[in-house]
């Protein structure tokens, strides 16, 4: 990956893509109603149907100190679990800060756009006596309050969370659940977006006149800033539509830097227009 796909700079805030591994879901879920026979020309599956992604947490660092948006797989599932997902971690979110010079113990920060095992599963890792503790001893973590309640709340997004895993940050003073649109430290916004599910939010980064946005399960992979494609996931896919449409009018207008977090190859680019009038990703 080139340089500028792993870096790029907004105001006082330097962005580093991270690589916390590869996994694979269904094409059809991840495209709900657009045909096969679009989808997989962008997005060709294995012999199971599934799709290539990524789980890319976005290192930020600011005046503000370090913070980490999302917490990507983690060691969550067991074999079963792992072969389902075709989950491959050949070297991990931790070895990714490392290499850009950060160490767990000096995350300061980390926000969640919400709580699905692919976004959420670093939060803790299993220690060498079996359990869990914090990834991230000494982060405030800042989370949607609405996201937070849905991974405790059964429903028909249940197996998607792991709220066993979450217990250690449950009524830790570490734990910051904010509501609404809501500046989480100077220049950064948590704002609740799409249908994706309860809470769901993408993360608006502002310095110098310059905005980027992470858009997490909003856009979570480049073919999907076609409007209309939307995730079988999405509870609310009509809200997904329409807070995309939205959110990329204002992010073309006003020249955004897009932030995405499962997209197999990319991870930052940045927005123009086909002769349709349809956005389309360039990236960097």
């Amino acid at each position: 990956m080139a340089d500028c796909m792993k870096k790029q700079k907004v105001g006082t805030f330097d962005l580093v893509s991270l690589d916390d591994g590869g996994f694979r879901l269904d094409g059809g879920a991840m495209h709900g109603v657009v045909p096969r026979i679009l989808w997989s020309r962008e997005n060709p599956p294995d012999e199971l149907n599934r799709i290539s992604m990524r789980a890319r947490p976005l290192l930020v660092r600011g005046p503000f100190g370090n913070l980490l948006i999302e917490a990507g797989l983690g060691d969550v599932g067991d074999d079963v679990f792992h072969e389902r997902y075709a989950v491959e971690q050949p070297r991990g979110l931790i070895h990714g800060l490392s290499q850009a010079g950060i160490s767990p113990e000096e995350i300061d920060f980390v926000a969640l756009t919400h709580l699905h095992w692919d976004h959420a599963g670093g939060l803790v890792h299993t220690g060498p006596e079996g359990g869990v503790r914090l990834t991230f001893p000494g982060a405030v973590h800042f989370i949607q309050e609405r996201a937070w309640q849905d991974a405790f709340r059964p429903g028909p997004r249940a197996g998607s969370f792991h709220p066993d895993r979450l217990e250690p940050l449950e009524g830790n003073a570490r734990l910051e659940l904010v509501t609404g649109d809501a500046e989480i430290l100077p220049g950064v916004r948590l704002v609740p977006a799409g249908g994706h599910g309860d809470g769901h939010a993408v993360v608006l980064m502002s310095s110098g006149g310059k905005t980027a946005v992470f858009l997490a399960d909003l856009v979570p992979i480049s073919s999907q800033f076609k409007t209309n494609w939307i995730m079988a996931f999405d509870l609310q896919p009509a809200r997904t539509a329409e807070d995309k449409q939205a959110l990329l009018t204002r992010a073309h207008e006003e020249n955004w830097l897009q932030v995405l977090y499962h997209d197999d190859e990319i991870a930052f680019g940045t927005l123009s227009r086909d002769e349709g009038g349809r956005f389309v990703l360039d990236p960097c």
